[in-house]
C-alpha cells in the first residue's frame, strides 16, 4: 500500500510539473517599446491596433501603425500639427467614418483625424468654449456624438460635437468636471467640480438621429467617486473598486482593484493593483518602477489568474498640464494620462504612458476559460401595443443554459423565441428575469421590454406644431433655448430655429430648414407654409414651398403682423393697422380692411372678428354684432354663443411635476364641432425618496382621456426621473392639438396620434347643436316683410326653433327656423324705443335737440360701415333665436338687423315728448330759490320760443343732409 501510494504521488507530481512547464512555455513575452517622444494621452483603433498619441510639448498628434509596433518599430507613420497643449485623444467609429478626436487645453478646437492611413485631418471643429480637458464618447457605431469637458470651477461643463455634421452642437450638460458615456451612448456619467463630486447617471431622452443629445438625471448620490469605466454590454459600470448596475442605482460587487478595462471577447476585467500611497510599500513600488496588473471574472466579479508585473519607469516628474482658463478652487486638473486598453482582436492588454508602450499577452494572466454568462435579447426595441412582436433571447455562448424565471403576462416562449402582443394596459417597461448557468456558476440577468404606444420620432423637441387640413402633414418648429448655463449663452449669436415638415403616413421628415430669427406663427396656406419670424414688429410673412421649404414668396404687410389665417384660396394677415387678404395662387393682395383704433380685430375659425362684424376672409359681412355706432333697441343681449364659446386655446400649462401631486391635467382642449373634450394628464405612479442622496425617484405616466361623445383613455408613456427631494422637476415639453378625427400629442421629440373614434370605428353620439354664424340680410327689405333664414348643424332630430323674447312684428317658424319681420310694426316699435332713448339723453331738455346733435355722426358712421345711404335714422334691431334638439341640448344665436326709422316720424314723437315735459314743468309747484313758476303766459312764450328753435334746427339738419349727400357723391 505504501509503495503504491508513493508511486501514485510521484506520477502526480510528475504530471503537475509537466503541466506547469507546458503552461509556462505557453506564456508569451511582454513587449515593451520606448517611443521617441513623451506623450500626454493615447487612443487605440481596436480594429487595426493602430495607436494615436498626443504630445503636449510639441503640440502634435502622432500615429503608430499596429503592424509596425508588432515589429518593434517606434517611429510614427504620420504626424499632424494641432493646437496648443493637446491633452486628450479618443477613438470613435460612426458608420463608415472612424476618427481620432483630439482636444487641447489651450485651444478651442476639436481636431478630427482619419483613424486610417494616411491619418490626415478630416475637420477642425470650432468649439464655443475654452479650457477643454477631455474628449470621450461611446463605442456604438450608430452614435454620432463626441463629448468634451471644458471650463473650470462651477463653470465646468460638457459640450457635444456631431460627427454627422462635424459641428459643435453646444452644451450637453453642465456641472461636469469629467464624464463617461455608456457603450450604446444611452447613459452619461458625470462628476461635479466640487466636494463631494457626486455619483450620478443621466439617461439620454431623445434619439441618436436628433441633432443634439438631451439628458435627464436617473440617479444621484451625494458622494465622491473615482472615474467611471462603463462595460461594453451596457450592464455594469465600474467606479473605484465598485461594480454597479448601468444606472449606478445598485452596487453589484467590490473588487480588490479598480477596473480599467473590460474585454469583449472573454469575461475578463483588467486593472492595476492599487497601492496605498501613504505606506512604505508605495515608495518601494515607485522606486522599483513596476506596475502590477490583476484580472477578475466578469461572471463572478472575483479575482482570477495570476498577477502580471511590468517594468515601467516614467521619467516625467510633473504630469500637470496648463488649464487654458483661469483656475478656480475645484478638484479638476488637466494632467498626462496612463491608459490601459483591452485589445480584444490581439488577445492582449496595452499599457501606455509618456514614452512607454507595453503589450501584455492575456495568456500571461493564466485565466481559466469561461463562457460569458450573458444573454442577448433581440427585437425588444420595436414592441408596440396591440401588435404581435417576436423576440429572440439567447445566451452569448451555446454552452450556457438559460431559464426564464419571470415574463410579462401573455408572453409565450418556445426555445429561444418569445412572442407577445402587449395590451393597452401594458404600456411601459416590463421585466423578463432569467437565470444563466454554466457548471457550478450561475447568475440572474434581468431584461426590460418596453411596450410602447405607436409614435412618430421627431428630429427635435418642438415648441409648436400645426396640422395640414388633410392631416397628412405636420409642421413643427423649435423654440429659443433657455436652459444654457451662465457664460455659455453669451458665446456667439442665438441658435437658428429649426422648421420641419413630417409626413404623418410614413413618419419621415419631408423637408426641413433653419430660420435665423425666432419663429412666431406658422400656418398651412395652399401649396405653401406661411411663416412669420423675428420680433413682434416684423411685417414680413414668408411663404415656403411644401415640397422643400424653399421660399416661394415674401410678403410685406402694411404693419406689424399679429395673426395669419389661411382660407380656401386666401391668406389673411392681421396686422396692427389693418387686415389684409392675399391670393394664394398669384400672391396678389385682394383687399384690405382698416382696423379700428378702439378695438383689436382677430382671426378665428369662423372669419374675421371686428368691432362690428364677423367677416368672411374676403371681407364680406357674415354677422352683425353688438357694438355698432348706431342706436340699439337692446344693449344688454349677450354675444353670439358660437363666438363667445369658441374652443379653448390649445396651449400647455405649468409643466413641472410636483412630488405631492399624484395626478393633474396638463392641457385640455374642447373639440369645436363635437361634444367632446380631450385632456392630457400627468400622473405620479411612485415616489421613492433617498434622503441621504437628497433626491427622489419619480415614476410617472402620460395619459390622454376623452369625455363627452367618447369616454375612453389611453396611457401613452410610462417613464421615470430623479429629482431633488421636495422640489419640482421639468418633465419635458408637451403639446396637444385636437381635430375632429385625432388627438396629436407631442412629448419631447415623439408624436403620438390617438384616434377619436369608438371601438367600432364610428363616432359615438352626434355633433353638438350649433348655429352657423351667418345672417341672410343686414337691413330690412323694402317690401312689407323681411324673411331671415338660419342654419344649424349637429343636434339630434327633431330640432325645434324659437325666439326667447320676440319683439313687435316678429315671428319664427318652429320647424325651419325662419324668422319673419313685419317691417311696419318693427319700425314703429323701434321708433318708440329710440324716442325713449333720446328723451332720456335730453335729461329734462329738448329730446329733439338731442337727436339733432347726434344724427350727423350716426348717419356718417352708419353710411361708412354699411356702405349705403339712409333716409331716416338707422337703428339696430336685435334678433335672438334658439334651437333645441331631442336631447334638450340648445344653442342661441344673436345678431342685429338695421331698420331705417323715418326722421319726420321720430321728430314728431320727440316733439310730443318735449311738449309733455313742458306741461309737466308748468304744472309743477314753485321751487324755493329756484326758477320762477311757469304761468300760462310764460308757458306759451317758452313753447313759442322752443318751436322757433326746432324750426331752425330742422333747417340746419336739412342743410347738413344735403351737404352729406354731396360729399357721398363726391366720395363715390
Amino acid at each position: 500500500m505504501t509503495r503504491l501510494h508513493r508511486t501514485s504521488s510521484l506520477v502526480f507530481f510528475l504530471a503537475y510539473g509537466l503541466a506547469l512547464l507546458a503552461s509556462r512555455s505557453a506564456l508569451a513575452e511582454v513587449t515593451s517599446l520606448t517611443l521617441p517622444e513623451k506623450y500626454a494621452d493615447f487612443a487605440i483603433n481596436p480594429a487595426t491596433g493602430d495607436i494615436a498619441a498626443v504630445s503636449a510639448e510639441n503640440n502634435s498628434a502622432a500615429f503608430f501603425a499596429g503592424d509596425d509596433l508588432a515589429e518593434g518599430k517606434t517611429e510614427p507613420v504620420a504626424k499632424i500639427r494641432v493646437g496648443a497643449t493637446p491633452c486628450s485623444v479618443f477613438f470613435k467609429q460612426f458608420g463608415e467614418k472612424s476618427v481620432f478626436a483630439v482636444v487641447c487645453s489651450q485651444d478651442s478646437h476639436m481636431y478630427l483625424i482619419n483613424a486610417q492611413a494616411p491619418f490626415d485631418l478630416i475637420a477642425k471643429v470650432s468649439l464655443s468654449q475654452s479650457g477643454v480637458s477631455l474628449v470621450t464618447g461611446s463605442i456604438n457605431p450608430e452614435d454620432p456624438f463626441l463629448y468634451y469637458c471644458f471650463g473650470s470651477g462651477h463653470g465646468s461643463s460638457t459640450g457635444v460635437v456631431s460627427l454627422r455634421t462635424n459641428r459643435d452642437c453646444g452644451l450637453a450638460f453642465n456641472d461636469s468636471m469629467d464624464c463617461a458615456i455608456s457603450a450604446q451612448g444611452d447613459i452619461a456619467y458625470r462628476r461635479g467640480p466640487w466636494s463631494p463630486s457626486g455619483f450620478e447617471s443621466m439617461r439620454r431622452t431623445n434619439a441618436l438621429t436628433a441633432d443634439k443629445p438631451e439628458f435627464a438625471r436617473v440617479f444621484y448620490d451625494h458622494n465622491s467617486t473615482s472615474g467611471y469605466v462603463p462595460d461594453p454590454f451596457d450592464r455594469f459600470t465600474a467606479a473605484g473598486k465598485g461594480i454597479y448596475n448601468a444606472t449606478l442605482e445598485k452596487k453589484e460587487a467590490e473588487l480588490n482593484f479598480p477596473p480599467s478595462a473590460f474585454f469583449r471577447s472573454r469575461p475578463i476585467i483588467i486593472g492595476e493593483e492599487q497601492v496605498d500611497r501613504f505606506s512604505s510599500s508605495f515608495n518601494r513600488e515607485a522606486k522599483s518602477g513596476t506596475v502590477k496588473l490583476l484580472a477578475a471574472s466578469y461572471n463572478t466579479f472575483t479575482s482570477v489568474g495570476e498577477t502580471v508585473s511590468v517594468a515601467h519607469r516614467v521619467t516625467d516628474e510633473n504630469t500637470n498640464l496648463p488649464r487654458g482658463v483661469s483656475s478656480q478652487a475645484d478638484f479638476k486638473r488637466v494632467a498626462k494620462r496612463r491608459r490601459l486598453f483591452a485589445d480584444d482582436p490581439r488577445d492582449r492588454v496595452v499599457l501606455a504612458e509618456s514614452n512607454l508602450l507595453h503589450f501584455i499577452p492575456l495568456a500571461d494572466f493564466q485565466i481559466p476559460q469561461e463562457p460569458f454568462l450573458l444573454a442577448k435579447l433581440e427585437g425588444a426595441d420595436a414592441v408596440l401595443i396591440n401588435r404581435p412582436a417576436t423576440m429572440t433571447l439567447r445566451p452569448l455562448s451555446p454552452d450556457v443554459k438559460l431559464t426564464i424565471d419571470d415574463k410579462p403576462e401573455g408572453m409565450q416562449a418556445s426555445g429561444e423565441t418569445l412572442t407577445w402582443t402587449p395590451t393597452d394596459e401594458q404600456v411601459g417597461p416590463t421585466p423578463i428575469v432569467t437565470t444563466l448557468s454554466w457548471k457550478d456558476i450561475q447568475r440572474t440577468v434581468r431584461f426590460e421590454v418596453d411596450a410602447k404606444y405607436p409614435s412618430v420620432s421627431l428630429p427635435f423637441a418642438p415648441a409648436g406644431i400645426i396640422l395640414s387640413p388633410a392631416e397628412d402633414l405636420a409642421a413643427i418648429w423649435s423654440g429659443t433655448p433657455n436652459n444654457r448655463p451662465t457664460g455659455f449663452a453669451n458665446a456667439g449669436p442665438a441658435e437658428p430655429q429649426e422648421l420641419a415638415l413630417i409626413d404623418l403616413k410614413t413618419g419621415k421628415v419631408q423637408a426641413s430648414r433653419q430660420i435665423v430669427d425666432p419663429i412666431r406663427t406658422v400656418a398651412f396656406a395652399g401649396e405653401n407654409l406661411a411663416v412669420t419670424a423675428g420680433t413682434a414688429q416684423s411685417p414680413r410673412c414668408e411663404l415656403l414651398k411644401l415640397a422643400d421649404l424653399e421660399r416661394a414668396k415674401s410678403l410685406v404687410a402694411g404693419g406689424p403682423i399679429q395673426q395669419i389665417k389661411a382660407g380656401e384660396n386666401l391668406l389673411v394677415i392681421n396686422t396692427a393697422t389693418s387686415v389684409e387678404a392675399y391670393d394664394l395662387t398669384t400672391f396678389e393682395r385682394k383687399g384690405t380692411y382698416p382696423k379700428s383704433r378702439q378695438t383689436q380685430e382677430s382671426l378665428n375659425d369662423y372669419g374675421i372678428l371686428t368691432e362690428h362684424f364677423l367677416l368672411d376672409y374676403d371681407f364680406q359681412p357674415k354677422l352683425l354684432l353688438s357694438g355698432l355706432p348706431v342706436p340699439m333697441v337692446d344693449r344688454n343681449a349677450p354675444l353670439p354663443s358660437i363666438l363667445a364659446s369658441n374652443s379653448r386655446p390649445q396651449n400647455q400649462v405649468d409643466m413641472r411635476l410636483g412630488l405631492n401631486q399624484p395626478i393633474r391635467p396638463l392641457i385640455r382642449v374642447d373639440v369645436p364641432n363635437r361634444d367632446l373634450a380631450v385632456t392630457l394628464y400627468l400622473q405620479t405612479q411612485r415616489t421613492t425618496r433617498n434622503d441621504f442622496a437628497r433626491s427622489s425617484e419619480v415614476e410617472f405616466e402620460y395619459t390622454i382621456a376623452a369625455t363627452g361623445a367618447l369616454d375612453k383613455r389611453q396611457v401613452l408613456l410610462r417613464t421615470r426621473i430623479v429629482t431633488n427631494s421636495g422640489s419640482n422637476s421639468e418633465t419635458g415639453g408637451t403639446l396637444l392639438k385636437v381635430t375632429n378625427n385625432n388627438a396629436y400629442v407631442v412629448i419631447q421629440d415623439a408624436l403620438y396620434v390617438w384616434p377619436l373614434q369608438s371601438a367600432s370605428g364610428e363616432t359615438k353620439g352626434v355633433q353638438p347643436l350649433r348655429w352657423l354664424p351667418q345672417q341672410s340680410t343686414l337691413t330690412l327689405s323694402p317690401e312689407k316683410t323681411t324673411a331671415l333664414s338660419h342654419k344649424t348643424r349637429g343636434g339630434k332630430a327633431p330640432i325645434v326653433y324659437s325666439m326667447p323674447a320676440p319683439g313687435d312684428g316678429m315671428k319664427i317658424d318652429a320647424k325651419t327656423g325662419q324668422v319673419t319681420l313685419d317691417n311696419a310694426a318693427v319700425i314703429a316699435s323701434a321708433a318708440e324705443s329710440l324716442a325713449k332713448q333720446f328723451d332720456g339723453k335730453a335729461r329734462g331738455g329738448s329730446a329733439v335737440n338731442a337727436l339733432r346733435l347726434e344724427l350727423p355722426q350716426i348717419l356718417t358712421q352708419a353710411t361708412k360701415l354699411l356702405g349705403r345711404k339712409f333716409d331716416g335714422v338707422p337703428v339696430a334691431i336685435p334678433v335672438v333665436v334658439t334651437a333645441s334638439d331631442a336631447d334638450l341640448a340648445s344653442d342661441t344665436l344673436k345678431y342685429f338687423v338695421i331698420a331705417d326709422v323715418p326722421t319726420d316720424d321720430l321728430i314728431a314723437k320727440l316733439k310730443e315728448l318735449d311738449e309733455e315735459q313742458a306741461a309737466r314743468m308748468a304744472a309743477s309747484p314753485p321751487q324755493v330759490g329756484g326758477r320762477p313758476p311757469v304761468g300760462p303766459q310764460n308757458a306759451a312764450t317758452e313753447i313759442e320760443a322752443l318751436q322757433k328753435k326746432v324750426a331752425d334746427l330742422e333747417e340746419r339738419v336739412q342743410l347738413l343732409t344735403r351737404q352729406m349727400n354731396l360729399l357721398l357723391k363726391a366720395a363715390e
